[in-house]
């Protein structure tokens, strides 16, 4: 029997997508598949590698080698047969793609990655990725997305009605891509590799841009909004942080999805959701009132309509999109899942030893990192499951990621 293990850092981003692809391994056969946390499961990862050979480890965000510091010592002791970059998160710009890329031999040559799209695979052989490592199944998040988009359970009169919408209107949804980063977050991110000139710029474009938003939209004509019913929709985490009249709805409490059911046209600044709007049929149109360096501009936006005045929507009559959106977040027919489990069932079956020789680079560097990460995993397991304040001081992964509490510890208790 093979083993496969997929780890997941966020409960809300990954672990719901790694359920979906242990249910679908369970019944390809000859698979024991186990889903864990990266922040608070790493000792089991350890129990499990010291009693079976792994043959197939999924991780995300793998970019270095020294990313995987936790579980260098499982691939020097040949414990794990494959790992696979498991790329939740794919697309972005030219001044921040080193998040997106591996950097360094490790990473691009022995270790097999995931693809969303054709696209993204000749753009990772362009930058030294293994062309024979690289695996092309889709975006598998876009399954939730499509089931998401497609649920008719509410009508648009009863959304209209909870949230004073006109139903006879066409509703113009505008998504923010994000405010400002803040200094300490920019300081992390410099820490990781970023330009800091780069971040100051970003911060700028994005002021002036909202800045520029807010004034549009509290200046829209009185024939425009006779026309469109305008719902704003902060980004998640973020605050609203434009001040607007109470002819456009701020609207923060529904998903993105949600809203792609009822509406006609989609704006944005940068956010990816216009993939997936332009997937469900739905203009759309990428806000650009002043010009910003492509570098700064996330791949395939570029090929959007662009307007500088959110007003010009409503005199877009020969609307043209250069952009397809398949390029980018892969194919979106609620099977991105299914194909990806066969990918893995593959590889946990197929896939090259490549650590057969490995030497860690790191030194004694990696044995630290592992008995710290077992260490705090246990301080945590204890402390969440007796309440011992004292232990929880010990565990970073606690005190940080409390959120992202394993389901199996809660369901212990």
């Amino acid at each position: 029997m093979k083993t496969v293990v997929l780890m997941y850092e966020h409960i809300s981003r990954e672990y719901e997508t790694c359920m979906r692809i242990r249910d679908q391994l369970d019944g390809k056969g000859n698979l024991d598949v186990r889903v864990l946390s990266i922040h608070f499961q790493i000792a089991e990862l350890y129990r499990i590698a010291n009693s079976k050979i792994i043959d197939l480890l999924a991780l995300p965000y793998v970019y270095k080698e020294k990313s995987m510091i936790d579980i260098l010592g499982l691939l020097k002791r040949g414990r794990i047969r494959a790992v696979f970059n498991f790329r939740h998160e794919q697309i972005g710009a030219t001044y921040n793609e080193h998040r997106f890329y591996p950097q360094d031999d490790f990473t691009k040559n022995r270790i097999y990655h995931l693809a969303w799209s054709s696209e993204y695979k000749k753009m990772m052989v362009e930058r030294g990725i293994c062309e024979n490592n690289i695996v092309i199944a889709q975006n598998p998040r876009s399954d939730l997305v499509l089931s998401a988009m497609n649920d008719i359970s509410e009508s648009r009169l009863s959304v209209a009605e909870r949230y004073g919408l006109d139903e006879q209107k066409k509703w113009l949804l505008i998504c923010e891509s994000g405010e400002p980063r803040s200094e300490a977050r920019i300081n992390t991110l410099v820490n990781q590799g970023y330009s800091s000139d780069d971040l100051e710029k970003y911060n700028r474009f994005t002021a002036r841009d909202i800045k520029e938003m807010e004034n549009q939209l509290n200046s829209l004509p009185a024939d425009f909004l006779s026309e469109y019913d305008v719902i704003y929709r902060p980004h998640p985490g973020t605050n609203a942080i434009i001040s607007l009249n109470s002819e456009i709805k701020v609207i923060g409490s529904e998903s993105i999805y949600f809203w792609l059911r009822y509406v006609e046209s989609v704006l944005s600044r940068q956010s990816t959701v216009l993939f997936e709007a332009q997937a469900k049929g739905i203009k759309v149109f990428r806000f650009c009132p002043f010009p910003v360096p492509e570098r700064f501009i996330t791949y395939g936006l570029e090929k959007m309509p662009s307007i500088s005045s959110i007003r010009d929507i409503a005199y877009v009559r020969d609307y043209a999109n250069e952009c397809r959106y398949e390029d980018y977040i892969g194919i979106v027919d609620g099977h991105a899942v299914e194909r990806l489990s066969s990918a893995l069932a593959k590889l946990a079956e197929d896939g090259e030893f490549f650590f057969s020789d490995y030497v860690p680079k790191h030194g004694l560097h990696y044995r630290k990192a592992a008995l710290r990460s077992i260490l705090s995993n246990i301080f945590s397991h204890i402390a969440y499951i007796t309440g011992i304040h004292f232990l929880k001081k010990l565990s970073k992964p606690l005190t940080i990621l409390g959120r992202d509490i394993p389901p199996e510890w809660k369901r212990g208790q």
